[in-house]
């Protein structure tokens, strides 16, 4: 209806009064409209932050834990690894010392070559009467082992444990001797003093 054929003041009033309420109601909605689209911006961006700071702290985590596994498997193998002084006098981190003597007489000379899992002591030509000596200290786990090979006139390639934790770590006392016979091999019984028949030539 056009506006100049209300001739009513209290009618163009209230029309106008209603056209204010639809107009305001229209701002309110728009304004509730945007208020929600800011804070579902900013519930986003925050989420997104948070989700990035829990990536970056994971990576951070992994990258800890990678360092910390690769120290602890340097320590282990540090620790798991016998301390070897060939021929000198043990100190305070030394535990244990072999000696093989060679009493085959007679002139006879001994072939020698002993070694763990970890360390090779190479090859020895031990002249009769003569020794070959080394110290180390036991591994955490005590699962330590020196194994020989040895030769002579006699007898070809004999395998023998010089040192085995679970035998000797009670019956050497801090000290395993050897010696190599023409019967086979003597070893000192550091509880009874005594030196015992241990190893036989299979040849």
């Amino acid at each position: 209806m056009p506006w100049d054929c209300i001739k009513d003041d209290t009618i163009k009033a209230l029309i106008s009064f209603h056209h204010m309420g639809q107009i305001y109601k229209y701002k309110s909605r728009q304004r509730r409209i945007n208020e929600s689209f800011d804070v579902n911006s900013v519930s986003l961006i925050y989420h997104q932050a948070k989700l990035n700071s829990i990536k970056y702290f994971m990576l951070q985590l992994a990258r800890m834990s990678n360092a910390v596994v690769v120290l602890l498997l340097v320590l282990i193998s540090l620790w798991n690894q016998p301390v070897l002084s060939q021929n000198q006098d043990q100190d305070q981190d030394q535990h244990e010392h072999v000696s093989i003597t060679n009493r085959l007489g007679n002139g006879k000379n001994l072939s020698l070559h002993c070694q763990s899992k970890d360390n090779d002591l190479g090859q020895h030509n031990l002249a009769d009467g003569t020794e070959f000596a080394w110290d180390f200290s036991v591994n955490a786990w005590g699962t330590t082992l020196f194994y020989c090979d040895l030769e002579w006139e006699g007898v070809q390639q004999y395998h023998f444990d010089a040192y085995a934790f679970d035998r000797d770590y009670v019956r050497c006392q801090t000290q395993c001797l050897w010696l190599i016979s023409t019967e086979g091999i003597y070893g000192l019984n550091g509880q009874t003093g005594f030196w015992e028949y241990i190893y036989h030539w299979t040849n």
